[in-house]
């Protein structure tokens, strides 16, 4: 589980086709399981020039398990990345702050989870 000032950090090749990112949320200490998926979501971030990545498809819920320390666990979202290269915009060589912001339909509370994405350029 991601804390606020700990957020998890993801590797992105730039150049590179991107393989999906699993991901395991949690609200108040609890797994959301995929009956639970009645959010809006959206991950954002930003390049070296301010210039703001707005992504909000390719989203998809299932019930999952675990929180990732295990091999057996399952996440409870997975983030297709389509096209595959819309992460290129960010930079080789730098960590970018990212957001996975959420918004429950029922109620419209509202949340995110920090996220690291760390670009790495294909040519090594």
């Amino acid at each position: 589980m991601s804390s606020l000032t700990n957020p998890p950090v993801y590797h992105v090749i730039v150049g590179e086709s991107l393989p999906s990112l699993a991901l395991w949320m949690f609200t108040d200490r609890v797994l959301l399981t995929g009956a639970d998926y009645g959010y809006s979501l959206d991950v954002r971030t930003a390049d070296d020039t301010g210039r703001l990545f707005i992504k909000a498809t390719g989203f998809i819920g299932q019930t999952g398990s675990g929180d990732g320390s295990r091999p057996e666990d399952v996440p409870n979202l997975i983030i297709a990345w389509e096209p595959a290269d819309e992460l290129d915009l960010l930079s080789p060589g730098r960590s970018h702050k990212a957001s996975l912001a959420y918004s429950r339909l029922s109620d419209a509370k509202t949340g995110y989870f920090p996220l690291v994405l760390r670009a790495i350029s294909a040519s090594g």
